[in-house]
């Protein structure tokens, strides 16, 4: 006969597998639908369906899912945006707006079974705008910065410095008045150029997902809708 506690822990059990399965479901779903048609990749598939979440599943299958998925295929990437300054102390969180960029089209694999990761860009100081849009660029070696007031700054590295430089603008262009140095955009701008050659050299990302951190000591997180 199961005692109360047995019951309770059971139920628990159960709850925790629903949890599990919306929150890691999904993902594994996104992760493997990577223009099938055009790859003919029949491992996806069969990754898309064993990688997931089932109600009848132990606690280990669960755990070796985990794993696979997360650590060994190197996929903590779909996960939601960090924000910027997320370990200091809480006066130091700016409001941002935190922007997962991913490949355009068919991923570029860079290893056996691996592709190219999600970068997440941010800008500080947000002015709100609820349909932001923000232009696709090819990563390269080209590096062009812009500073707001308080130190906080937009990061982006191109293939050419003019790419480089439209992007920060058009980012910049989103960051609240009162937090920009004097002057315009562009004769607030560093440009440099790297000796070093970055991971995802030569691939051209787009935005596909933006969420807005508000600030404050949780760091209240509202989700923006890109415009692509």
């Amino acid at each position: 006969m199961s005692t109360p506690n047995a019951n309770k822990k059971s139920s628990s059990y159960k709850v925790l597998i629903q949890v599990a399965m919306k929150l890691h479901n999904p993902q594994v779903i996104e992760a493997y639908q990577l223009n099938l048609e055009e790859e003919q990749d029949q491992i996806q598939p069969i990754y898309s369906k064993y990688l997931r979440i089932y109600p009848e599943d132990s606690v280990w299958e669960i755990l070796i899912k985990f794993c696979l998925f997360y650590l060994v295929d190197g996929r903590l990437w779909v996960q939601s945006s960090i924000p910027m300054w997320w370990a200091q102390k809480k006066e130091n969180f700016k409001p941002q707006l935190a922007i997962q960029y991913r490949p355009v089209g068919t991923r570029k694999k860079f290893s056996f079974r691996s592709y190219a990761n999600n970068p997440t860009l941010h800008i500080p100081h947000y002015n709100g705008e609820n349909r932001p849009y923000l232009p696709s660029y090819t990563i390269g070696r080209y590096r062009v910065t812009y500073i707001l007031k308080d130190q906080t700054s937009i990061v982006i590295n191109a293939s050419t410095l003019e790419e480089a430089e439209k992007v920060v603008i058009q980012h910049a262009n989103y960051t609240k008045l009162d937090k920009r140095p004097e002057g315009s955009v562009e004769d607030n701008l560093t440009r440099t150029r790297s000796n070093k050659t970055p991971r995802m050299n030569g691939v051209k990302i787009e935005p596909f997902k933006g969420e807005y951190f508000t600030g404050g000591e949780y760091g209240i997180n509202t989700l923006v809708r890109i415009q692509l």
